[in-house]
Parts: C-alpha cells; structure tokens; sequence
C-alpha cells in the first residue's frame, strides 16, 4: 500500500488544521501581512486577503510551500492593496 496510490482513504502527512496553523505562522513570519484568510483542502492551501505588494504575494506563496503536507498552494485570492 503506497501512500501515493492517491486511494481515497490516504491521509495527508498533517491534517488540514494543522497545516492551516502552519502557514498561516510561517505567512506571518515571511510575509508580514495584515488581512490573510487561509484555508487547506486536502493539502490544497487557499490563501485570499490583502497584501501590500505583489513580492508580498510571492512570499506567501513560497512560504507556504515550504510548510510540510501541502501539495498545491492557490494564491488567486490575494489581492494587493496599497495603503
């Protein structure tokens, strides 16, 4: 039994909790970032909200993928917002 059978009762490598209090901790410390909602799907990570630059996008990006569990990460929902 492989664990990337991709069988619909594999579990991810942390839950989608834990991965969400992951990256939204590692988001923070990469990218400081005011307004950032963060939701995991199946190791799927949504991030939406506002950042300041689109580096700030980026950076988010990268640092959730830096977070161990997660296999895809949408940042479509970013928005940059000057202040």
């Amino acid at each position: 039994m492989s664990a990337n059978a991709g069988a619909t009762g594999s579990e991810p490598v942390a839950s989608d909790s834990q991965i969400t209090a992951s990256v939204k901790s590692e988001v923070a410390t990469a990218a400081p970032i005011s307004d950032l909602n963060v939701t995991t799907t199946n190791g799927v990570v949504a991030l939406a909200g506002s950042v300041p630059s689109e580096d700030a996008v980026d950076q988010a990006r990268q640092a959730a993928l830096r977070v161990a569990g997660v296999k895809q990460v949408d940042a479509s929902g970013l928005t940059v917002s000057n202040r």
